[in-house]
């Protein structure tokens, strides 16, 4: 064993994991600078670690050594934080690490989002069920003498991917059957990590009637707290201005821009099950707002659900053509799922919309023109090689040669093509900020969106 791999695995073994930490807690980075992160920020960190310990480490113990450190110092994060911010326990019932085990302070944080909670939430808690995959709860909340449904998803280990999808699938039903008017029970709020799912419900209508209620208008004279945030936003503030854009929707459920700017920082940060979070639940009070589809798509896109991406790109470029980042991204799912036929289609559509990205567009056009030259690459290659077949007959090893042009023709269309695609969306610079910004002030909201 070299030294330099003793000392890593010897640093990893000196790690105390007992300690109940401060928030924001500081965490030194690889390049040794401390930086302060939120609790939900630190989760993030340290799940990402995990994903990618088998890229940074070649070695096995280290990579290994590596993933049970992250993964120590995320249920020690999740400890602290319920010690520090968790909901009381009446005498004699369970406290909340005894129901939820380490998702308790994951819970606290999100009870503290939703509910717009500085402090402790004041919350009681009655079983109605559970299963191996996910245990349901009624959540009387003391402070607006409202009550709501709590599904809890655990993702155990060897079965994560499976009851993941069951996670998305009751979501999905939820806003579905929301849309429509035919629900029993109404999505209020959700959230999901690497390891665990949780959905907020509301059945009865007193605790989104209630929150409603509570939003007052303010009118002031001084700068507006929108004005603030797009002020941090253009001095690069990102971090800062995505906080900000979680209070603002804390504080009002109903703040249309709030929601499309919070997921577009957490898009461009590359937090994208927070950017899919903010920008669902904004969907659910303003489902006509095309750009809040298209973030959905986006992260679902870069979570690699392609399936589900297209439909929430389809969705944003039915409600808004003009928004060409979607009609890019709905092409490249159609080419994904080996559509080209539709993606061809697709891109010619796109070329009589009226749109203020006009150079998008012309980078569309330009996609578009790819795909052909792909299908004549792809079909000419084949051509080749039925005939080096058919020549192989007939004459021997000579066939050889028109089926290996083929086959280099059909590899070399199919590689030139993926380079030309990544390259257009650089050149398009969809992550623009700018321009997001400028198309989030000019949007207005329907009259049947409005409260």
């Amino acid at each position: 064993m070299s030294s330099d791999k003793q000392q890593k695995l010897e640093r990893y073994e000196r790690k105390d994991y007992l300690e109940t930490v401060e928030f924001p807690v500081e965490i030194v980075g690889r390049d040794g600078l401390v930086r302060e992160y939120s609790f939900e920020d630190a989760i993030r960190l340290y799940q990402r670690r995990v994903t990618f310990a088998p890229i940074r480490y070649r070695d096995a113990e280290l990579r290994d050594a590596e993933v049970q450190h992250c993964q120590a110092r995320i249920k020690q994060l999740r400890r602290s934080y319920f010690v520090r911010y968790g909901w009381g326990t009446p005498e004699g019932a369970k406290d909340g690490q005894a129901l939820f085990g380490d998702l308790a302070g994951e819970l606290t944080a999100f009870f503290q989002r939703v509910f717009g909670d500085s402090g402790r939430s004041e919350v009681l808690f009655e079983a109605l069920g559970q299963t191996d995959e996910v245990s349901n709860w009624y959540v009387t909340r003391r402070a607006e003498n409202a009550a709501v449904l709590l599904y809890v998803y655990a993702f155990g280990k060897g079965q994560e991917e499976m009851q993941r999808e069951r996670f998305f699938s009751a979501l999905k039903q939820l806003e579905n059957s929301g849309q429509s008017g035919e629900a029993d029970e109404t999505l209020v709020a959700f959230h999901h990590t690497s390891d665990c799912g949780f959905i907020i419900t509301d059945r009865t209508g007193i605790y989104l009637d209630a929150k409603e209620n509570a939003a007052t208008a303010r009118v002031s004279n001084e700068p507006s707290e929108w004005d603030n945030l797009v002020d941090m936003v253009r001095r690069g503030q990102y971090e800062q201005s995505l906080v900000l854009c979680h209070d603002m929707v804390r504080a009002q459920p109903w703040d249309r821009k709030a929601y499309m700017m919070g997921a577009l920082l957490a898009s461009f940060l590359g937090y994208e099950l927070t950017s899919e979070e903010l920008a669902s639940l904004g969907s659910m009070y303003f489902k006509e707002q095309a750009e809040l589809h298209y973030w959905i798509g986006l992260a679902r896109y870069r979570q690699g659900r392609i399936e589900e991406s297209a439909e929430s790109f389809g969705e944003s470029v039915n409600r808004d053509p003009s928004l060409i980042a979607a009609q890019y991204y709905l092409a490249i799912a159609l080419v994904k799922r080996g559509q080209y036929g539709l993606a061809y289609d697709h891109c010619g559509s796109s070329l009589s919309i009226r749109t203020d990205d006009r150079r998008g567009q012309v980078l569309l056009q330009r996609m578009a023109q790819w795909i052909r030259w792909r299908r004549w690459m792809v079909a000419g290659g084949i051509l080749s090689q039925v005939v080096g077949v058919a020549v192989a007959v007939f004459l021997g090893w000579v066939g050889l040669i028109p089926i290996s042009m083929g086959i280099a023709v059909t590899w070399g269309g199919i590689q030139t093509f993926q380079l030309q695609t990544q390259r257009i969306m650089d050149l398009q610079r969809f992550d623009d900020i700018s321009y997001w910004i400028r198309r989030i002030n000019r949007q207005q909201v329907a009259p049947d969106q409005m409260s």
